[in-house]
């Protein structure tokens, strides 16, 4: 009859009803210390009126670094070490960065957002290259069945009219419009076999007009 008493004399019914859970006020006691601790621990969310200082600590509590430059950004294996320190480079992300960090960004949604946004760049690029294969493969057989056995022969001409320019080498990896490269293009490749020929017998004039 003793352990009832202290619960009898709570007046509120939801408070009591709440009590009949506990043996001894003690125990009751201790709960509600345990829950004002997790309670303590919750992060709360910021209300529209919060102040600068109540979102700086809020994001603080969720792991935001205090400014952009303070993720850690790996570089992807697809992309070498050259072009990912470039200027360039490091200007698009630090603008993809900065706008996360605007919006609170932790370090793990950036690296979420970043990891996936370099898987499907990385895919894209591998569907290129494929892309690029096959077209050049076409292009060959293409070739092949037209130039007969002066293919080798026309080919090489290509190539001497490919490194009187400068920028040759560059020149043939140029993507066209259709995804092939421009040195897998069937119409390149006659044209500069016919000025390797030309130039090669000594017609240069008639041939560069």
């Amino acid at each position: 009859e003793g352990e009832t008493i202290w619960r009898s004399a709570i007046e509120d019914e939801k408070v009591r009803k709440l009590a009949d859970r506990f043996s001894t006020p003690g125990d009751m006691a201790k709960a509600y210390a345990e829950l004002n601790t997790e309670f303590s621990q919750r992060i709360k969310v910021p209300g529209a009126d919060a102040t600068e200082e109540d979102l700086s600590k809020f994001r603080k509590m969720l792991g935001v670094p205090e400014s952009a430059d303070k993720y850690d950004v790996s570089r992807p294996e697809h992309i070498n070490e050259e072009t990912f320190a470039s200027e360039p480079f490091q200007n698009m992300l630090q603008g993809v960065v900065g706008r996360m960090h605007e919006a609170g960004a932790t370090q793990a949604q950036v690296d979420a957002a970043i990891g996936t946004y370099f898987e499907l760049e990385a895919a894209q690029q591998a569907a290129t290259k494929q892309n690029d294969q096959q077209f050049s493969k076409d292009a060959e057989a293409g070739l092949r069945s037209e130039w007969g056995e002066d293919y080798d022969a026309n080919l090489s001409f290509a190539k001497q009219a490919l490194s009187k320019f400068e920028f040759g080498e560059q020149l043939t990896q140029t993507e066209l419009s259709n995804g092939m490269l421009l040195g897998s293009n069937p119409d390149f490749l006659r044209v500069m076999a016919n000025y390797g020929r030309i130039t090669g017998e000594g017609s240069l004039q008639l041939g560069l007009r």
